[in-house]
């Protein structure tokens, strides 16, 4: 589930939607939405439509995209090798 409120982590930087597509090199918001709401990418909603997801959120999404462990994941992401 997305986490939502008002839960800031001090300190960390923290990315809008469309910011952390372009950090992951994701081209589809729809399968960022996905990540999302299948609890695969961590996000806060605020302003009651708006997104917000933590480097530290992004980072774990990377390492469970590079050790295979994320259900449904598919796509290229920077540093990936295209065949």
């Amino acid at each position: 589930m997305p986490k939502t409120g008002n839960s800031l982590i001090r300190g960390d930087r923290f990315f809008t939607l469309s910011e952390a597509q372009d950090f992951l090199g994701i081209r589809s918001r729809k399968t960022i939405l996905k990540y999302i709401t299948r609890g695969s990418l961590s996000a806060y909603k605020v302003g009651g439509t708006r997104w917000r997801i933590s480097l530290r959120d992004i980072d774990s999404f990377l390492a469970n995209y590079k050790t295979g462990s994320l259900d449904g994941a598919r796509g290229v992401f920077f540093g990936d090798k295209q065949s």
